[in-house]
């Protein structure tokens, strides 16, 4: 064979191997499994289209109940001053009272609380009315607001009564309800139970212990310790006396 051949048969051999080659390089594919692996240049080119607007979403459940009212004499009968029908629930109901004494010159007392369909729903609020103060018609109030949690629809109302009977005193209120998705109510400590841990004579100072264990006022125990007539002159002589020389 002749070189002119040998380098023809070279050439047409490379030539395979490259092309070849070049079509294994062309057939490499690549998975990006992560945004990390593009250019953040061409990451913010990769968008869609906007998509169509999604339905609309069911109504919320924040709806609110008000009503406001006033009784001009209180008995010692609960009287409604207050009335709220309340068709959701379960409800953060909330009621402020203000309770005016035209009376003089005696102090006098109303009591309040929220109820649901004639039960309380919480502890009855005592509120503190100041006599009338000088000069006439300048009558004292008092007020206090009480909070409660509605677990069923119902009728909410705001009721107070004259403790001691003074028939002086007159009453304005409101009452407010929010619906909401849960309500829950805690409970607090008993203050007779935090009142026994905190403080207990028994465990602070017992004035018995303190005493004995300090001092003793026993007559018996002081004399028999500090000198006894009979015990001396056994102590001393061990029992017997000396005997003169003669």
């Amino acid at each position: 064979m002749s070189v002119a051949r040998k380098s023809v048969t070279v050439a047409a051999v490379a030539v395979a191997a490259l092309a070849v080659a070049g079509t294994a390089v062309g057939a490499t594919h690549y998975v990006i499994t992560s945004l990390s692996q593009i250019s953040p240049a061409v990451v913010k080119q990769l968008h869609g289209a906007t998509g169509p607007r999604g339905p609309a979403g069911p109504p919320g459940t924040g709806t609110a109940y008000v009503a406001n009212g006033s009784v001009d004499t209180l008995n010692q009968t609960a009287t409604t001053v207050v009335t709220l029908p309340l068709p959701k629930a379960p409800a953060l109901v909330q009621a402020s009272a203000v309770v005016t004494n035209s009376g003089t010159p005696g102090d006098a007392q109303a009591s309040c609380t929220i109820d649901l369909d004639g039960k309380a729903l919480v502890p009855a609020v005592v509120i503190d009315a100041p006599a009338e103060l000088t000069p006439l018609n300048n009558a004292g109030t008092g007020t206090a607001t009480l909070y409660a949690a509605a677990p069923t629809p119902g009728t909410l109302t705001l009721t107070c009564l004259d403790v001691a009977g003074a028939t002086t005193l007159s009453a304005q209120g409101s009452l407010s309800a929010l619906v909401a998705g849960s309500v829950t109510t805690v409970a607090q400590p008993s203050p007779s139970a935090s009142a026994s841990a905190s403080a207990s004579p028994s465990a602070s100072a017992s004035p018995s212990a303190s005493a004995s264990s300090s001092a003793s006022p026993s007559p018996s125990s002081s004399t028999s310790s500090s000198a006894s007539p009979s015990a001396s002159p056994s102590s001393s002589s061990g029992g017997l006396l000396p005997t003169p020389p003669r």
